[in-house]
């Protein structure tokens, strides 16, 4: 569903662009240096958001290793054994 409203979006920004270029308003490389940084903007926006993420799941993956590795056994001990004795007889 994003992507139909981004291209909507991107649709209606071409089409201003468009009349503004046939009006003689605006120059077609001045319009594709507009998308360029629009570009350029949401891509440095999407990585920051994906590196949010990570931290956040690393975060959570980090307290469950250290959560893990702190808790202590409740097993009862087993028996030892001498090394002659697991020779067999």
């Amino acid at each position: 569903m994003h992507g139909v409203r981004g291209l909507g979006a991107h649709g209606a920004d071409l089409s201003l662009g468009a009349n503004l270029i046939v009006a003689g308003d605006l120059n077609a490389g001045d319009l594709t240096g507009l998308f360029m940084y629009c570009i350029n903007i949401l891509m440095s926006l999407r990585m920051l958001s994906m590196t949010i993420v990570m931290i956040t799941m690393s975060s959570a993956s980090a307290r469950r290793v250290v959560e893990v590795l702190t808790e202590q056994c409740d097993m009862p001990a087993a028996k030892r054994r001498s090394p002659s004795s697991r020779m067999g007889p």
